[in-house]
């Protein structure tokens, strides 16, 4: 009969911790890329399920400027870069692990908005102009909370 080995001694975890779990974290591009491609099926499926002559343009509209902008939100929350620590959370205005992916993802949201922009505006007795205003507005906020985050990294990584 052998002894078994002895236990390393289990430290306490702080109270009211003992139901967090690791967080998640994704950090390789193709699983970065699955997700936005995931989230651009599952959100034009969900919203063209909506689309009936019943349904106002305008439920439309919100229904899937909420999901795109959970999906970043969530996207933010989650990704991280390779050189990033993935444990701590980021300050809740980082979204993006480096200042040039903030750029290049607010300037193409940018240049998309506009051109969706331009070419509604082309044909204008097709869509509610309101609502595109709305959508642009929206985007180009999104656009501008890249770009700021890609500033404020570049402040910090300076400092």
């Amino acid at each position: 009969m052998s002894i078994p080995a002895p236990r390393p001694p289990q430290v306490p975890k702080p109270p009211g911790t003992h139901f967090m779990v690791e967080p998640v974290r994704v950090r390789s591009v193709w699983l970065k890329v699955g997700y936005v491609v995931v989230w651009f099926l599952v959100a034009r499926i969900l919203l063209a399920q909506l689309i009936s002559p019943d349904i106002p343009l305008v439920v439309y509209a919100i229904v899937g400027s909420v999901l795109d902008l959970g999906a970043i939100v969530l996207g933010a929350r989650i990704f991280r870069s390779r050189h990033e620590d993935p444990l701590p959370p980021r300050p809740w205005w980082q979204l993006t692990g480096r200042p040039r992916a903030g750029f290049v993802i607010g300037g193409l949201i940018s240049v998309g908005s506009l051109a969706t922009y331009v070419s509604d505006l082309v044909n204008p007795d097709r869509v509610d102009v309101v609502l595109v205003i709305a959508s642009l507005g929206i985007n180009l906020a999104i656009a501008f909370a890249y770009v700021r985050s890609s500033v404020l990294l570049q402040r910090r990584t300076r400092a």
